[in-house]
């Protein structure tokens, strides 16, 4: 059980309940046909119902925009979740991700850390991914994500990470565990981890 209960929205004062209602509305733009109108972390974060129909919003323009594809998205948050070991936000975008696009044989590289099977375009969006989350992106990982889409692409890619490693972060310290069945699972997390990646930059 997650550390808070889950708020609906007849929990919240009437003045309050417009903010649920906004978060229903930005996750209603999002085209996924799994996308879920108040997720549990959601619910939670109503405690603070304007902080959590902003942090709702957020993605918005990334997932219903046009810039990114929804499978260029999934291949940068199911990134984010393997390197942040995030099993929630894992299972649930092996599931979209597939749903979206995203080839097997990408969520396998992924999770295993070897970037031998994707395609360049593919390697430069899970390379910068890494990079921003370890704090050392550089002009070669920005040069080659432009190589295959644009800047404005480039700077939704690194909101969108943000974005991602903020919700994880929120969804941990509530203690909110996955309760999807997947497949394809997050590898055991090792207390000496390897190196990340083999037979790539990242």
């Amino acid at each position: 059980m997650p550390r808070l209960s889950l708020l609906n929205r007849d929990d919240l004062p009437p003045a309050d309940r417009k903010y649920y209602d906004a978060i229903q509305e930005a996750r209603g733009l999002d085209p996924s046909d799994r996308r879920i109108t108040m997720p549990p972390v959601y619910s939670i974060m109503l405690r603070s119902p304007h902080l959590a129909s902003l942090v709702a919003g957020m993605p918005v323009p990334i997932r219903a925009g046009s810039t990114l594809s929804q499978e260029v998205q999934e291949i940068v948050v199911l990134t984010v979740a393997r390197e942040m070991m995030a099993p929630l936000q894992w299972d649930f975008h092996v599931l979209r991700g597939r749903d979206a696009g995203v080839r097997n044989a990408v969520i396998l590289s992924i999770r295993d850390h070897n970037v031998t099977h994707l395609t360049p375009r593919e390697r430069a969006l899970v390379d910068l991914t890494v990079r921003q989350i370890q704090g050392r992106v550089d002009d070669a990982a920005c040069a080659a994500v432009t190589k295959h889409f644009d800047e404005r692409a480039l700077v939704e890619i690194m909101v969108l990470v943000g974005f991602t490693t903020m919700l994880i972060q929120i969804v941990g310290a509530l203690d909110i565990r996955s309760t999807t069945d997947v497949d394809i699972k997050l590898p055991p997390a090792a207390k000496n981890p390897p190196p990340l990646w083999s037979s790539g930059r990242a």
